[in-house]
C-alpha cells in the first residue's frame, strides 16, 4: 500500500435534479412602465389616423360632387312666354281678331303662372265667353270663371291659371276666347 495516498473511488457526476415537466424559469417580465407606452397604442393610433383620413375624404367628396352638380348639371329648364296673345277666331262677338296682347313673364317647367285678363267689348251688345283655351303646345289653363260676361262698350277683367309645360318653351302663348 502506498503511504500518504488515500484512493477515492471515481463516482460518475451528479444527475441533475428530476424534471417536474416545466422549462427552464425565465426570468420574470418586469411590469410596464408609464413612460412606455403599451404596446396596442400604435395601432389603435393608426387605425385612429385612418378613420379620420376616410371620413376627410368622403366629406370631400361629397362637397366635390355638390360643386361638380351645381356646374354641371343645369337647372330646370325655364319658359319663356315672351307674349300673351288674347284672340278670337271668326271674330266672336264682334271683339276682333288678335284683340289684345299682353307681356309675358319668365318661370320653370311645369309650374303654374295666374294671368289677369282685361277685354274691351266696343259693340253695343254685351258678349259672352264660353270656353278659353290654349293651341300653344304643352300649355293648359285652369280656374277660369266661364261664362264669362263682358258688357256693352265696357270691358271685363277675368284671371287664368296657365300652366307650362314639361321642357323649355320660348315664344307667344295663344290664349282663345270662344
Amino acid at each position: 500500500m502506498r503511504s500518504g495516498c488515500h484512493e477515492v473511488p471515481l463516482t460518475e457526476p451528479a444527475a441533475p435534479p428530476p424534471s417536474t415537466g416545466s422549462a427552464v424559469a425565465e426570468p420574470p417580465i418586469p411590469p410596464a412602465s408609464a413612460a412606455e407606452p403599451p404596446s396596442r397604442a400604435v395601432p389603435r393610433a393608426r387605425r385612429t389616423r385612418l378613420v379620420i383620413a376616410i371620413v376627410i375624404s368622403v366629406v370631400l367628396l361629397i362637397v366635390l360632387s355638390l360643386v361638380a352638380y351645381e356646374l354641371f348639371v343645369p337647372g330646370p329648364a325655364s319658359v319663356h312666354v315672351q307674349s300673351i296673345v288674347v284672340w278670337t277666331p271668326d271674330d266672336v262677338c264682334g271683339l276682333e281678331t288678335n284683340l289684345i296682347g299682353y307681356h309675358g313673364y319668365n318661370t320653370t317647367v311645369k309650374s303654374e303662372v295666374s294671368v289677369e285678363i282685361q277685354v274691351p267689348n266696343f259693340n253695343a251688345s254685351k258678349c259672352v265667353v264660353h270656353t278659353v283655351t290654349t293651341n300653344s303646345s304643352g300649355f293648359s289653363l285652369s280656374d277660369l270663371h266661364l261664362p264669362w260676361e263682358i258688357p256693352a262698350s265696357g270691358s271685363n277683367t277675368t284671371h287664368v291659371t296657365i300652366q307650362s309645360p314639361g321642357s323649355a318653351f320660348s315664344g307667344d302663348v295663344n290664349l282663345i276666347l270662344e
